[in-house]
């Protein structure tokens, strides 16, 4: 039981907040109207259209790049046995019909294949295989993986294989083929295995998915889930029979129908839903669940394959397809010309000289840059939330804008004419525009039934907007991209559902009720105090008034939309904990005063309160408690926060800043949540709770903490987070201090989270997870008394304990992050 002991400074009873006019309106809502347009909204907006400009130019520009790559390949040439790479017969070669420029001749010789060309379209391949691997080994290198299953290991080899040969058999045989526009349709054909499996799972599913209900179109009920399916599926078999028709070949008929279905194959993760109560589908379950607990090292081994076997395919491609393998081989290399044979006839194998040397490769830079910042600005846009503004709408639209553009260039083929290369060979143009729909009937249709297939089997990319601030393995089901598909490999590969990944994260599946369920986070702010000055109280004063704002204007954000996904809201409450916080007992006295310290930070709390809020604020002097350690002293802030000011007594109490952290670590970890949730919610509420480290003298801005908490809700394996600190002031000693911050704080603690794991974590500023506390031992060895001389340098130096302590942390299976923050002391 505690007791209720005035002292001299505050008598008063009422621990609550006076206001200098009750007319007055609330500043919450005053500061929550004018937040409509607050410079951070405005700052990410226009981040928002810097990524909307950035996917659509870098997927646009690797999109025709590709297909300028290409056609090169396999350039045009006149020819009565098809008219599949002429656009229905519309392309034909007629200098003075298509040139307008008269000081160039028109005399390129278009018969010859340039091998460059051919290692150029190699080389945007395999660039996401190359990436792949490097991030892969680095993570094997550094960071901890799960052992590889060797079943696993095999059928992963013999997908990936299928993957790789019906990519090059697309890239290097079908493609070249057909002319730019009429490939761009081909393009689209290469989601068989997805529509498919989409259908079956809809079909096995036991429920019909449940999604939120902002667009219509996605709102699927169980009576309708298996409609825009079996739509898709359908869409996508026509659209591929009216490309066959098209091609009127038997050989490449069955070739294209082969290369499509061995394309799509790679990405049947994502059309399986992992349900491990349902029986159906087992093996392919098990499957992608082992693949998505333990991918590092198995994705390392198959980059590399899938290089091996595209490099292999491509040289037995135009190897079978020379008149001499050996010479086919050899003009593969630059060494000597042979005959190539293609469905149009021969073609010279070796060199051309439409373009100069480096155009191909420089090109195929080009497009591998383009296709690596269309990724990465996607993957931008799903974590920022802005996934139907940025990433769905482009990537729809993307390939009819592609193919239409290239219909366009090849009208005017002069547009892409340097000196260095001719681009879209000018000396053919296509002549009748308006005999399209007559000459090209097949492949309009196709144009249209696959671009609604898309629509249909990718629709999931609607169903919300992004998961924010999730990781890449949150988003994507796969880790990068495809160099060849780059626009449908996003879509196709977009996870259909977010929290499918925390199944993976916990290894055992849930019920929906707590799948869906979003649990509240718990923050608290714990600073330690002893002598500190007036004005570097208002400093963390200040911050925590900011904070108490941010977390009010959160939940008032949370309960007027009503979506728990777009706003992070959480509980907080502030403690400071004061060391040696009173004067000697006077004689006569039955109680000791609180020090000069205490009384500064009790008057700098109206001023701090009324400078913030930008009107007259007055705390009462509150409410003294009588506490075993000494006494405690409780405010409401402004937000309906508690602030509880921890007044230690050194008689009663062992002080010092490493013994408050034991404190508020074992008072919070172990007492209140134990009494707020009993036994049964001890360890949930454990995960949600986050202790923050913070010094009496620090000052930051709550976007520094949701940073630090986001990066905690990556991973429940992350058990602290640390920023940056800044020294703030003036002096010699203050640029010493500059200097030593940016190389441990910013450079050496960067470096370590790159290449594995925080070693330290400042006490100024700090997040820690509860269970990461409580579950690895850390407050036992934080609590031992030192018995021997090293153990008062082991023990009692602060920074050594901390690097102890979490060396111990980590050896559990947490790891520690660094978070690019920032807060000032």
């Amino acid at each position: 039981m505690t007791d209720t002991v005035p002292t001299h400074s505050h008598k008063s009873e009422n621990t609550g907040i006076t206001e200098s006019s009750e007319k007055e309106s609330d500043p919450y809502e005053e500061q929550l109207k004018d937040s409509n347009c607050s410079p951070e909204k405005v700052l990410k907006v226009c981040f928002a259209i810097f990524l909307f400009i950035m996917v659509i130019c870098s997927g646009f520009v690797a999109r025709i790049s590709l297909h300028i790559l290409i056609w090169h390949t396999s350039p045009p040439v006149q020819s009565g046995r098809s008219k599949l790479g002429t656009l229905g017969g519309l392309l034909e070669s007629n200098c003075s019909t298509c040139s307008t420029n008269n000081t160039i001749a028109c005399n390129l010789d278009t018969s010859q294949v340039d091998e460059s060309w051919i290692w150029a379209v190699f080389l945007v391949i395999i660039a996401p295989y190359l990436l792949t691997f490097l991030s892969t080994f680095f993570r094997i290198c550094f960071k901890s993986n799960k052992a590889i299953n060797w079943k696993i290991l095999f059928v992963a080899l013999v997908i990936e294989t299928i993957h790789s040969v019906g990519l090059s058999i697309l890239a290097f045989v079908i493609l070249p083929v057909f002319d730019p526009a009429s490939a761009s349709v081909v393009y689209m054909s290469v989601a068989v295995i997805p529509s498919v499996l989409d259908v079956i799972d809809k079909l096995t599913s036991k429920q019909a998915t449940q999604v939120s209900p902002s667009l219509p179109f996605c709102s699927e009920s169980k009576k309708i889930s298996l409609i825009f399916p079996v739509i898709g599926a359908a869409l996508q078999m026509t659209g591929i029979g009216f490309v066959a028709w098209y091609i009127k070949h038997d050989l490449m008929v069955g070739l294209f129908v082969m290369a499509s279905i061995f394309v799509s194959i790679k990405y049947w993760e994502n059309f399986i839903s992992i349900k491990q109560n349902s029986q159906h589908l087992k093996h392919l379950k098990t499957l992608k669940f082992e693949l998505q607990t333990g991918r590092t090292k198995v994705t390392c081994l198959l980059s590399i394959w899938k290089i091996f076997i595209t490099f292999l395919v491509v040289v037995a491609v135009f190897c079978v397809r020379s008149n001499n393998s050996m010479n086919g081989f050899k003009s593969l290399f630059n060494h000597g010309m042979s005959t190539l044979y293609s469905f149009f006839g021969s073609q010279e194998f070796g060199q051309n000289s439409t373009c100069q040397s480096h155009v191909p490769y420089f090109i195929a830079v080009v497009t591998i840059v383009c296709d690596y910042l269309c990724y990465k600005a996607s993957k931008i846009v799903c974590v920022i939330n802005c996934q139907r503004f940025a990433f769905s709408p482009i990537l729809s639209m993307l390939p009819i804008v592609t193919t239409l553009s290239l219909v366009a260039l090849m009208h005017d083929p002069n547009f892409l004419r340097l000196e260095s290369c001719d681009m879209f060979f000018s000396d053919w143009c296509i002549s009748g525009i308006d005999r399209l729909p007559e000459n090209c009937l097949e492949i309009l249709i196709a144009f249209i039934v696959l671009t609604i297939s898309l629509i249909f089997i990718t629709r999931h990319i609607w169903k919300v907007d992004g998961y924010k601030h999730g990781e890449t393995t949150r988003i994507f089901v796969m880790p990068f991209y495809c160099g060849m598909f780059i626009d449908l490999s996003l879509t196709l590969n977009r996870r259909r559902s977010d929290k499918e990944y925390d199944i993976v994260l916990c290894t055992k599946e849930e019920d929906d009720t707590n799948r869906t369920e979003k649990k509240k986070m718990r923050l608290a702010c714990c600073a330690t105090m002893w002598h500190e000055t007036a004005a570097e109280m208002e400093q963390l004063l200040k911050s925590l008034f900011s904070l108490d704002h941010r977390q009010n204007t959160n939940d008032w954000h949370a309960k007027v939309k009503n979506d728990e996904e777009e706003v992070e809201d959480f509980d907080l409450e502030g403690h400071i904990f004061f060391d040696n916080a009173f004067d000697p007992i006077k004689e006569g006295e039955k109680y000791a005063d609180v020090n000069e310290y205490v009384k500064d930070l009790i008057s700098v709390m109206s001023k701090v309160g009324s400078s913030f809020h930008k009107r007259r604020i007055i705390f009462d002097d509150g409410k003294m408690m009588r506490t075993p350690y000494g006494a405690r002293i409780t405010w409401k802030l402004p937000g309906g926060n508690d602030l509880v000011a921890h007044l230690k007594d050194n008689d009663k109490i062992r002080h010092k800043k490493r013994w408050s952290q034991v404190m508020y670590m074992n008072y919070i970890l172990k007492w209140k949540l134990k009494e707020k949730f009993g036994k049964s919610g001890y360890q949930d509420a454990l995960e949600n709770t986050f202790l923050l480290a913070l010094d009496g003298d620090v000052e930051f801005e709550p976007e520094a903490v949701l940073s630090l908490m986001r990066r905690m809700n990556k991973s429940k394996i992350v058990g602290a987070a640390c920023g940056r600190i800044h020294p703030i002031g003036s002096g010699p000693m203050v640029w010493y201090q500059q200097f030593e911050y940016a190389i441990s704080h910013w450079l050496q603690k960067a470096t370590e989270h790159v290449i594995g794991c925080v070693l330290c974590s400042p006490g100024c500023f700090s997040l820690f997870r509860g269970s990461a506390i409580i579950n690895s031992g850390i407050l036992k060895t934080y609590t031992s008394l030192p018995s021997e001389a090293k153990h008062h340098i082991q023990y009692d130096q602060a920074s050594i304990c901390r690097r102890s302590v979490w060396s111990i942390c980590d050896s559990d299976g947490y790891c520690h992050d660094w978070c690019n923050t920032r807060c000032f002391k």
